[in-house]
């Protein structure tokens, strides 16, 4: 499998063209991130995967420890301050016409999250 940075302004196509696209996390606000997540579904071919690595905290902001921890971080050097819900990141991806949409945990402190 060829992989490949594309940044922001390369998601704009006419027709969808990319099998899979791998992000970190969702760097803005809410109405940034659908409009981005929107931008890559619509780069995407159909039956198309996005793959998000993020540090994900529960829906009750309780855990896991590290995403709380990073929270902190975010706080502290961004003007965001924050990471986001499993809540959060399921809104975004239904508004940005993704229909399938999983989480799933991992050894490391992040939760990956496949989208299609």
């Amino acid at each position: 499998m060829r992989r490949r940075r594309l940044p922001h302004h390369r998601l704009r196509h006419r027709r969808p063209r990319h099998r899979g696209v791998l992000a970190h996390r969702a760097p803005g606000g809410p109405q940034d991130n659908i409009a981005l997540l929107a931008k890559i579904r619509g780069a995407l071919k159909p039956g198309g995967t996005l793959v998000i690595c993020d540090f994900v905290v529960d829906d009750d902001r309780s855990g896991p420890p590290f995403a709380l921890l990073f929270a902190a971080e975010m706080l502290l050097k961004s003007r965001q301050g924050t990471t986001w819900r499993q809540a959060d990141y399921h809104a975004w991806l239904t508004k940005a016409g993704f229909d399938d949409i999983s989480f799933h945990p991992t050894p490391s402190p992040a939760t990956v999250i496949l989208a299609r």
